[in-house]
């Protein structure tokens, strides 16, 4: 195997991989926490809140770490900035009135892209160096 095509073996089987690993974390964090803690101490939100939810995850956290994947690892400022762009985001405007849902979407998208920083900074460098193609 050539350097090149080691490295696109990489970026091809890997970035995908950290991607789909971190967002599996935030959904499975967010059916955890609605059904054992959301359900439990409040209600079922509303349809509309459901919606705003399926939008928040499959247009703004996905598309996110697609961008975070496809950003250069010696511009980590800039990752931990769309990191607390969306946070803030959350805290803001994401789950509509419930001020819990908020903080709880805003906990999820930290811990999905804690976990996704902590692959993309040392597991992905460990591989490629393994590989030597880097």
């Amino acid at each position: 195997m050539d350097k090149q095509f080691r490295r696109f073996l990489c970026e091809v089987v890997f970035r995908p991989s950290i991607v789909a690993l971190a967002f599996l974390l935030i959904v499975t964090l967010h059916r955890v926490g609605y059904y054992n803690f959301y359900l439990y101490h409040y209600k079922h939100y509303s349809v509309w809140v459901g919606m705003q939810i399926v939008f928040i995850f499959w247009y703004i956290m996905f598309p996110t770490l697609i961008i975070l994947a496809l950003l250069k690892s010696s511009w980590r400022k800039a990752h931990y900035g769309v990191v607390l762009v969306v946070v803030c985001g959350l805290l803001f405007w994401g789950g509509g009135d419930y001020a819990m849902l908020r903080f709880m979407l805003s906990m999820y998208w930290l811990a999905g892209s804690a976990f996704f920083l902590i692959l993309k900074f040392f597991c992905l460098s460990r591989i490629l160096q393994f590989f030597k193609a880097i």
